[in-house]
């Protein structure tokens, strides 16, 4: 089975044995931990490069162990992980609709904004994306950042093209 949080009963990881022994850093995997169990239902049919599953976050989040700073960019990595886990959540209290043209131009997506500036965009029923507004440390890249541009939005991830969506 894939480890969905930090593993504090043998920690293999360098960044595992940071989490565990910092009590800071422990409450927000426990935090993120309990934000994932409840939106994991709404996760399995996700079939999108735009979407970072939980176990390739991890994957990324334990990389935070070959920056100078550790502790502060595994701490960017739980606050953006949170926030989009939070976005997921909280999908139905979006207050702004939009329509966008996926990858390569193509239509067929949708996207809501939240008060907290979070967005999730949808092929149909299905979660396609979910973008936060974060000031991440040095060290931590988020996977798909968003820029507001008047009435349009503007989804980048690292190495796929960009997603235009616009206020409906």
């Amino acid at each position: 089975m894939e480890q969905m949080a930090a593993n504090c009963q043998q920690p293999s990881y360098a960044t595992d044995v940071l989490v565990c022994s910092n009590a800071e850093l422990r409450a927000l995997d426990a935090r993120m931990r309990q934000a994932y169990l409840a939106v994991a239902p709404n996760l399995d049919a996700v079939k999108s490069p735009y979407f970072e599953a939980q176990p390739l976050w991890l994957r990324r989040r334990s990389m935070c162990a070959f920056q100078e700073q550790h502790a502060a960019c595994v701490k960017s990595a739980y606050a953006e992980r949170l926030s989009i886990l939070e976005a997921v959540a909280a999908t139905r209290l979006a207050t702004r609709q939009y329509s966008c043209n996926g990858p390569r131009g193509k239509p067929g997506l949708s996207a809501t904004k939240a008060d907290s500036g979070s967005i999730t965009l949808w092929r149909g029923p299905f979660l396609y994306a979910v973008a936060v507004q974060t000031s991440p440390a040095p060290g931590w890249q988020q996977e798909v950042g968003v820029k507001e541009n008047g009435k349009s939005l503007i989804l980048s991830h690292r190495g796929l093209p960009s997603i235009t969506c616009q206020n409906i």
